[in-house]
């Protein structure tokens, strides 16, 4: 019986591979590695595959969707222009990458560090928050929001601070959340935490103060993008919207 075991357990080595990731000897039939969890070569590259189909039918539909955009702001319904230029940009955020992609990058860190619970809670928000059903996506941002709010209140050290803001910032203006004005002061702390930070914090607030129909604060807002934001696209619009927020000035 002994001899049968050992012939079994050494059958077995030989059919195992070794973890990319780790090393660790991964069985014939599994796709993911006991010891690390990461995929196998040949489940990995059916992932990429399926993520570079849906990254290019997700160009398409921006393309579509800009198009749209301009065409509403050519026959003069910028508020239906503001709204879809948020749904673009909520999409170009969207990583389809299996590990949820990363954050907008921040700079001025110095005085934050990598905190283990944070990084965790960060990496479950953004989950729910990847979540496209319907029927789920109001519940699963709700979520995203107890755990974004968990990692300000409990990690304020950490460097996920100014991430859990900004995507704070974009669950709540989310469609099936709409609350708008938590959403600015969301993106706004961003600012007021890191002045550098890379994502579209500055353009998403006036966007949406905007959407709100406060043109004069909407139209000192643009002011502060083309004067602070690296984004050529956003400083773009932000001249063209505040051009017709003229009189409002």
């Amino acid at each position: 019986m002994k001899i049968l075991a050992a012939v079994l357990l050494m059958a077995a080595v030989a059919l195992a591979d070794p973890c990319g990731s780790c090393g660790n000897e991964v069985p014939a039939d599994a796709n993911f590695c006991p010891k690390c969890g990461a995929a196998k070569a040949a489940v990995s590259k059916k992932v990429e595959d399926a993520v570079k189909a849906a990254e290019e039918k997700k160009r398409e539909f921006i393309a579509s969707l800009e198009s749209l955009r301009r065409a509403y702001d050519d026959s003069g319904q910028t508020q239906r222009a503001t709204e879809i230029d948020l749904m673009i940009r909520s999409l170009e955020e969207t990583d389809l990458g299996a590990a949820g992609g990363a954050a907008p990058a921040a700079g001025g860190r110095t005085e934050r560090r990598s905190i283990k619970e944070a990084n965790d809670l960060y990496e479950s928000a953004k989950l729910y928050m990847s979540t496209i059903n319907p029927a789920k996506r109001g519940t699963n941002f709700n979520i995203a929001i107890d755990k974004l709010r968990e990692i300000i209140e409990k990690h304020p050290e950490s460097d996920k601070v100014p991430d859990a803001w900004y995507s704070l910032g974009r669950c709540y203006s989310d469609g099936f959340v709409k609350r708008y004005e938590d959403a600015i002061k969301a993106y706004d702390k961003v600012s007021e935490l890191d002045p550098n930070y890379s994502g579209d914090g500055r353009i998403l607030a006036a966007q949406l103060v905007d959407k709100l129909g406060r043109y004069k604060e909407a139209y000192e807002r643009y002011g502060a993008v083309i004067e602070h934001d690296a984004n050529a696209k956003n400083v773009q619009w932000a001249r063209e919207r505040r051009a017709k927020l003229e009189p409002y000035k």
